[in-house]
C-alpha cells in the first residue's frame, strides 16, 4: 500500500540530507536541446524521453527551459475552434 509521508517523516529525511551536496543527487546525463531546434523536435524529445522540462543549451550553457505544460498551452492556442470542439476532456 502506498503511504503518504507525514510532516515529521519529511522533516526527519530533510535533516538527514542537510549536509548532502547537490552534485551528489543531480542528474548526471542532462538531456538538452539547441536553441535553433524546431518546435517539433522539442515536442518529440519531451514525449520520447517522458520529460516535464527540457533544458535549452547553447554550447553547453543553459539559456532556457522548455516545459511540457508550456508546449501544451501553445498547441491549445493554435487549435481552430473546430478542432477545439472535437477535443474531449
Amino acid at each position: 500500500a502506498l503511504r503518504m509521508p507525514d510532516d515529521e517523516n519529511v522533516r526527519d529525511r530533510a535533516l538527514r540530507m542537510a549536509d548532502t551536496d547537490v552534485a551528489s543527487i543531480a542528474t548526471k546525463q542532462v538531456v538538452g536541446i539547441a536553441p535553433e531546434a524546431s518546435f517539433e523536435d522539442a515536442c518529440r524529445m519531451i514525449a520520447e524521453k517522458r520529460l516535464k522540462e527540457l533544458p535549452v543549451l547553447d554550447n553547453g550553457k543553459l539559456v532556457g527551459v522548455v516545459r511540457r505544460r508550456s508546449l501544451m498551452k501553445f498547441i491549445a492556442t493554435m487549435l481552430t475552434e473546430e478542432e477545439k470542439a472535437r477535443v474531449s476532456y
